[in-house]
């Protein structure tokens, strides 16, 4: 990118009359004419993502680049420092080979074997309630299935004695291990659920909706889910 702050920085300096270039805060209530131009803007970058016609792409301001750069047909110009592209791609090789295993591939011994602080989510549920949700989202939650195929040290099937593979969707939603703590944990959102909505004097059609969303969070019901 650093060819097209160049080009910028060029119509800028040769402007006879250079626009002023000014902050705007975004996502503000402001109606201020920069305020709603910066809000355009940030919905067609939004949009664009979701169009059936993509918009044109930015041409390469290849009359702004350096004398000598390197050029690869899936990276296209290379404005970056070389170590760090380096270091990307061959990490990015290493990661994407099935053979690579960490705990024989890092030299352990050279790391610190202090144990470890607390984790502050062993002090609060909700941290660690956010906490299993980033893990189970960014598909790194210790499940058997996961470990097997990043580590392939266990059994993917369920070590519970279901005859399923332990995934992270099996252990919250099917495993005979947890359906206790399912349904007590099921019959505490559904109380609390039904106490919040009496208190705010809803109507009936809209309790009705909400308690069923309610006692269908831990199963697997197309009418709920997605929320």
């Amino acid at each position: 990118a650093r060819s097209l702050y160049r080009w910028l920085h060029s119509i800028i300096s040769s402007s006879p009359k250079p626009p002023a270039l000014i902050h705007v805060k975004a996502h503000t209530d402001s109606s201020s004419l920069p305020a709603r131009a910066n809000t355009l803007v940030d919905a067609i970058a939004h949009d664009s993502h979701s169009q059936v016609i993509r918009p044109y792409p930015v041409p390469y301001a290849t009359f702004e680049l350096d004398s000598f750069v390197l050029y690869s047909p899936s990276l296209k110009f290379i404005e970056c420092p070389l170590p760090l592209l380096l270091t990307h791609i061959l990490s990015s090789h290493t990661a994407a080979d099935p053979t690579f295993v960490p705990g024989r591939t890092l030299t352990l011994p050279l790391y610190d074997l202090h144990a470890p602080p607390d984790h502050p989510y062993v002090r609060t549920p909700y941290a660690y309630s956010a906490l299993v949700q980033l893990y189970a989202r960014s598909r790194q939650l210790d499940s058997a299935s996961v470990r097997f195929a990043r580590m392939g040290n266990v059994s993917p099937w369920c070590q519970f004695g279901c005859e399923c593979l332990e995934t992270p969707h099996h252990l919250f939603a099917k495993c005979r291990r947890f359906a206790e703590t399912r349904i007590k944990s099921s019959q505490e959102v559904v109380d609390t659920t039904s106490m919040l909505l009496c208190e705010a004097k809803t109507t009936i059609r809209t309790t009705d909706v909400y308690l069923h969303s309610a006692r269908r969070l831990f199963v697997d019901d197309a009418s709920v889910w997605p929320l």
